[in-house]
């Protein structure tokens, strides 16, 4: 299985790069960057955005309904 993590923080991209296939460190805020690190391949998607709840949701719908993501768990 292929895990991609993605975070804004370098420090949280750095602690866990090595214990998956791919860590990217970038804001996520919209389709074309979604886009842009191969989401819209993925079968599965956890968004997991804590502290920003609109994030999660603006997020969780563009993996639902613009890029057709099979599971996303949020």
């Amino acid at each position: 299985m292929e895990v991609l993590g993605v975070d804004s923080s370098e420090t949280i991209v750095a602690s866990i790069k090595d214990n998956i296939t791919q860590a990217i460190c970038m804001q996520v805020h919209d389709e074309s960057s979604l886009r842009s690190i191969g989401v819209d391949e993925m079968d599965t998607v956890i968004v997991a955005m804590g502290e920003n709840f609109a994030g999660s949701i603006l997020i969780t719908a563009l993996l639902k309904k613009k890029l057709h993501i099979p599971q996303v768990i949020t």
